[in-house]
């Protein structure tokens, strides 16, 4: 029974993430990391091996986000609940 509950929420669960998925792609050029986006950005937050312990700029502080770094994470999203808009561009620098 409980296999069967595990299985339920797991299948549950991932056709929830699924419905409320947005097309989001990344890539890195130099050191830009780059999107492109078919919807507003509220935030993101990403693990890095050291790479990106300098990260800054790009739209997310354009758009007034917070971004802190640590030696394996980046995280970023604005305090007043500002958005960077759907659409492409720098999202940071990992400088």
């Amino acid at each position: 029974m409980f296999s069967y509950f595990k299985t339920v929420t797991a299948v549950l669960f991932t056709f929830i993430s699924f419905s409320f998925a947005a097309d989001v792609s990344l890539s890195l050029d130099g050191t830009s990391l780059n999107y492109i986006s078919t919807t507003d950005i509220g935030g993101f937050q990403f693990s890095h091996d050291g790479c990106a312990e300098n990260t800054s700029g790009g739209d997310a502080a354009a758009n007034g986000f917070s971004i802190s770094t640590s030696s394996t994470v980046v995280l970023a999203f604005s305090f007043t609940g500002s958005v960077i808009p759907a659409g492409e561009g720098t999202l940071v620098d990992l400088g």
